[in-house]
């Protein structure tokens, strides 16, 4: 009887920590969800341009968040209200953006890389997800490493401008950007 007593004891310790294991797994993102939540996205959008507020609290397994940017750098919508009608033309990565309108870059800021999806949206707009690489899983090979020089040679080499890291609380309204 003690025998099988420790026997459930360790089954259960086992599967506490298989749960454990499986729910850390699964706040991580990759390319594939990425894209499936873009396309769903686009698509609430596109149906009802209303529901663009929803993107305030959209995530993806709690991680990153969306944007929309016009193809002059403003920004239409962002999670931080702040940042709604501000251009971001200036700022390198957002350049790339412009050029490219659909893919995905990756670049370094205070030591930390981070990633941007963007698609088109509608014709005059970009849909975009911004998201820490510490939160991604797989392979991001397929993205473009992105440095401001990069972009500076591309536009025959203005002062590139530098990112502003938004702060990583969701309820934190203090101005940034990605």
């Amino acid at each position: 009887m003690i025998i099988m007593q420790q026997n459930n004891h360790v089954k259960i310790l086992l599967a506490a920590c298989l749960a454990i294991v499986c729910s850390c797994s699964s706040s991580m993102v990759n390319t594939r969800t990425i894209k499936m939540e873009m396309s769903k996205v686009k698509r609430m959008i596109l149906n009802d341009a209303e529901k663009i507020i929803k993107l305030k609290d959209k995530r993806i397994n709690d991680k990153g968040f969306f944007y929309v940017i016009d193809l002059s750098g403003r920004v239409i919508y962002h999670p931080q209200e702040l940042l709604i009608g501000r251009n971001f033309s200036d700022y390198w990565f957002i350049k790339y953006i412009l050029k490219q309108r659909s893919g995905c870059l990756s670049y370094t800021v205070g030591g930390l890389e981070h990633f941007i999806f963007f698609e088109n949206l509608q014709r005059e707009q970009l849909l975009c997800y911004s998201i820490a690489a510490a939160d991604l899983e797989g392979s991001m090979a397929h993205c473009k490493k992105v440095t401001p020089e990069d972009v500076a040679e591309d536009e025959g080499g203005e002062e590139p401008g530098e990112p502003v890291v938004e702060p990583q609380g969701a309820d934190d309204d203090s101005a940034g950007s990605r």
